[in-house]
């Protein structure tokens, strides 16, 4: 569905279909907003977009320059999988703790074996400090890295999930601060079907065994 479809089957449900933007009670600025909510709230609650190809899933590592830490993209989310390409070896994640049982962790020199990743600082830092090139590709599971916009943007996530966008922007539409459009009853209903709609995709997605299982426990849907 392109962002005009899930702001048009939201309006035709709540029958604000004046022709001219200006008569309508959610003008097109203020759906696209709902949308865009929706958009990043289900792709960060439910980690939809899996994505091993864009510029920032690829970190360089330098024999001249060695590191060990880099920057990671604020976008990514979890790290699903790193991988040294020349050497063909896929990196085990780990942590800092556990890195620095050895006082001089960081400045031994040698080929990484192990990762560990600070999310809220942006980190991914290496067990060693590398003596050779190579480069580092990493399969996350990260946000959209654009807001959806023109009339024909298509969300990232799957298509079979671009349904779930529905009660979720309902629910922004009938808690819009405004005596026309506030609607605490549907408010309510909407917002408890959003939340079952992200239980449901959480399922699926175990199900299908695309996510992996320490991004959503089993224990937390029985």
């Amino acid at each position: 569905m392109t962002l005009k479809e899930i702001r048009d089957e939201a309006r035709q449900y709540a029958r604000d279909t004046a022709e001219q933007d200006t008569d309508r009670l959610w003008p097109d600025v203020e759906m696209t907003r709902y949308v865009n909510d929706v958009y990043f709230d289900l792709a960060e609650e439910c980690r939809l977009i899996l994505d091993a190809s864009s510029a920032f899933c690829t970190l360089t590592l330098s024999s001249t320059t060695p590191a060990i830490s880099y920057t990671l993209d604020p976008c990514i989310l979890e790290i699903h999988s790193a991988r040294l390409m020349t050497k063909g070896w896929t990196l085990r994640p780990g942590s800092v703790t556990k890195f620095q049982i050895d006082p001089l962790w960081d400045t031994r020199v040698g080929m990484p074996t192990m990762y560990a990743t600070d999310y809220e600082q942006g980190k991914l830092t290496l067990n060693y400090l590398n003596d050779f090139d190579d480069t580092i590709n990493l399969q996350v599971l990260r946000l959209p890295t654009e807001e959806l916009s023109a009339d024909a943007d298509v969300p990232e996530i799957p298509a079979k999930y671009h349904r779930y966008f529905f009660h979720g922007v309902l629910a922004q539409m009938y808690g819009k601060q405004d005596a026309d459009a506030y609607d605490a009853d549907r408010l309510a209903a909407f917002t408890q079907m959003y939340n079952q709609d992200k239980e449901s995709i959480k399922r699926k997605e175990l199900r299908y065994g695309l996510i992996p299982r320490n991004v959503y426990p089993l224990g937390a849907f029985i």
